[in-house]
């Protein structure tokens, strides 16, 4: 229930970009901040590439039991997902900027009105719809920050565990080699044996 209510607020959020958009944004849109979009969408792409590198390799398994490794292992699949998807919007959303830059151009002189990019069939793609796609995967974005941060941290207080778990196991031995290396120490012959002193 609280996850569909989290998936809900993801995409009312997105939809309001949209209809903002639809609205506000001129035909020119994509060539006028093209630049800037395919920085923020790079820079997103860049930033999710280590989080998922991080997340492949921060199962350990010692001082954990082979359930708990199991829970880890659910936890962090799901995450890899969530930030793979992420990846594959902003890739989407590059490549949208990339496809319609060409067709979103204005001419210097005049108004620039809503541009048709196609028309089949009665289908007609325009570039009020594409700036309302794209703002809304840009919105959808920025919902998820959260969700990014948050696991990231999930992924420090994982290693901390691990690294507590591997310390603690670490001093365990040392206690149980120095009882070991105690245990094995033999007094020598004639060790507390009571001597007669002469009078």
């Amino acid at each position: 229930m609280i996850r569909a209510l989290r998936i809900g607020r993801h995409v009312m959020f997105a939809g309001f970009g949209a209809a903002l958009a639809w609205w506000l944004t001129p035909a020119s849109f994509i060539s006028q901040v093209s630049a800037e979009l395919i920085g923020f969408f790079g820079f997103l792409m860049a930033a999710v590439l280590p989080a998922m590198m991080l997340t492949a390799t921060s199962i350990r398994g010692i001082g954990i039991s082979s359930a708990r490794v199991n829970v880890l292992y659910d936890a962090l699949r799901e995450q890899m997902l969530f930030l793979s998807g992420l990846f594959f919007i902003a890739f989407l959303a590059a490549l949208i900027v990339i496809g319609f830059k060409p067709f979103s151009s204005c001419p210097d002189l005049g108004s620039c009105k809503t541009i048709v990019i196609f028309s089949v069939h009665g289908v007609t793609l325009t570039t009020q719809i594409i700036n309302s796609v794209l703002v809304a995967l840009v919105f959808l974005l920025i919902s998820q920050f959260t969700n990014v941060l948050r696991g990231i941290l999930g992924l420090l207080d994982l290693n901390a565990q691990a690294a507590r778990n591997e310390a603690e196991r670490e001093e365990e031995e040392d206690i149980e080699q120095m009882q070991r290396d105690l245990s094995s120490i033999t007094n020598p012959d004639g060790y507390g044996k009571n001597i007669d002193l002469p009078h």
